[in-house]
């Protein structure tokens, strides 16, 4: 699996239904709102003081719901759903590979990062990873303890 190198990107078709319904909701409330609020003319415009923060609210839909857009919406569900329903010609994962990258992905004694200037993989011990880093901080000559947060200064 480590051979296919850092950059290499699995295809799967496990479709995350809950992810996909709040993702095309979030999206039909953008619209909702803008639809909502687009119209010059309309009394819509006004918006009460109690009303201004609704961007902050995630909860708020606007009173009037445009039919369109709401059927469009559901639309784009049922067909990404019909889409990703499908069986995959593109899966580029073998079953063992997959078993693989589960494996690698759940062992917690081990650590996989890019190697110096992209010269590879290293794979590392966790609790030696951890230590080497402690011991590149712990270099004074390298690095200063503050005594204070400067974080805010920084910024």
């Amino acid at each position: 699996m480590l051979s296919k190198g850092l950059n290499y990107v699995p295809h799967t078709n496990k479709i995350n239904h809950i992810q996909l319904n709040d993702d095309i909701k979030r999206f039909e409330r953008t619209l909702q709102i803008h639809h909502f609020f687009s119209n010059k003319n309309s009394k819509n415009n006004f918006i009460p003081k109690h009303q201004q923060a609704f961007s902050r609210n995630t909860s708020w839909w606007p009173t009037s719901l445009n039919s369109h857009i709401t059927k469009f919406c559901q639309n784009l569900k049922d067909n990404t759903l019909q889409i990703l329903q499908k069986p995959s010609k593109y899966n580029n994962l073998t079953k063992e590979e997959y078993s693989a990258l589960t494996d690698l992905k759940k062992d917690k004694n081990i650590v996989i990062k890019k190697a110096d200037k992209n010269a590879g993989i290293v794979i590392m011990n966790t609790i030696d990873y951890n230590k080497k880093i402690n011991d590149l901080l712990s270099d004074t000559n390298t690095y200063t303890i503050l005594q204070n947060n400067h974080t805010i200064d920084i910024k």
